[in-house]
């Protein structure tokens, strides 16, 4: 088996993007998580870029926040035009965002409507 063969040698972080590649991401976080801790946020994040390209918003969000990356996830609301979603993004995760994204939604739709 490649994973163990890549671990035996001491290349954890081979066996993990070999696993991001073939997007069988439970393997990748499992390795990581057992082998390579400090590298688990970069899986979330592949995971949460992968969803994104894959449309799913949702599920791209959530492994964006797993990773701590919640600037992310208000960056490809905001690419979107998806102000509502990028601004409650904004108050759970970085709320010194929140003021900017209002101005962007406003430049961008002229609606200011949705305050909270």
């Amino acid at each position: 088996k490649a994973e163990q063969e890549y671990v035996e040698c001491n290349k954890a972080k081979e066996a993990i993007e070999m696993y991001i590649h073939q997007k069988k991401w439970d393997d990748a976080i499992r390795v990581a998580q057992n082998c390579e801790p400090n590298v688990i946020g970069q899986v979330y994040k592949a995971h949460g870029i992968v969803s994104m390209e894959d449309g799913n918003l949702n599920e791209a969000e959530k492994w964006y926040i797993q990773a701590n990356a919640a600037q992310d996830a208000i960056k490809m609301y905001e690419d979107r035009s998806m102000y509502n979603d990028a601004i409650r993004i904004a108050q759970q995760h970085a709320p010194s965002l929140v003021h900017q994204i209002r101005l962007k939604q406003m430049n961008n739709t002229g609606d200011i409507s949705n305050k909270i």
